[in-house]
């Protein structure tokens, strides 16, 4: 393996391992305060509605905002967004992250990969993992979205597996509504 192709493992590595200390450091959302206007990620650069009825908040954990969904079985539905820079295609990103978390998820099923595609026609990817992490199983959706000057964000979208398959319509209808604002 190239230099330039292992420090960009480390990089990935580095996002997904933050996605992941995340999933677990959630704690419980109770309320209702969904508006239907997306949320608006300054520093990042996007916009994004939220789930229905999903909290925004603050971890330290995240460069960004989280949105965070409801607690099932000691577990908070959750999505996040890591933010990074690979000049190569979306396809070799997405390879190369698939790559990442097979080598560190020792126990993982890559069950989906396919085209996404926005409101506002931003190309994409989705792939779905099924995953054991600390005892849990999980479903995780990650969304790739390419963005100027080699920027890629991806959205990871976490539940449990046994429930994973009725966040897959709450994900994708978030999740269509990226837009880059920068």
């Amino acid at each position: 393996m190239n230099r330039v192709r292992f420090l960009q493992k480390i990089a990935l590595m580095a996002g997904f391992a933050l996605a992941l200390a995340f999933t677990f450091s959630c704690s419980s959302v109770d309320g209702d305060n969904y508006e239907p206007e997306p949320y608006i990620e300054n520093n990042g650069g996007f916009s994004v509605v939220p789930p229905k009825s999903w909290q925004v908040t603050d971890n330290s954990l995240s460069e960004y905002k989280v949105f965070m969904g409801p607690r099932e079985n000691n577990f908070t539905a959750n999505v996040n967004f890591v933010k990074e820079v690979y000049d190569g295609s979306l396809d070799d990103y997405v390879d190369l992250s698939i790559e990442v978390l097979e080598y560190y998820i020792s126990n993982i099923e890559i069950i989906y990969r396919n085209p996404f595609v926005t409101l506002k026609n931003l190309e994409g990817q989705k792939v779905i993992a099924i995953t054991e992490q600390l005892g849990y199983q999980l479903r995780q959706s990650f969304y790739f979205f390419p963005g100027k000057n080699g920027i890629k964000i991806v959205a990871t979208c976490t539940a449990l597996a046994d429930s994973g398959e009725k966040y897959d319509e709450i994900f994708d209808n978030s999740m269509k509504t990226f837009e880059w604002i920068k």
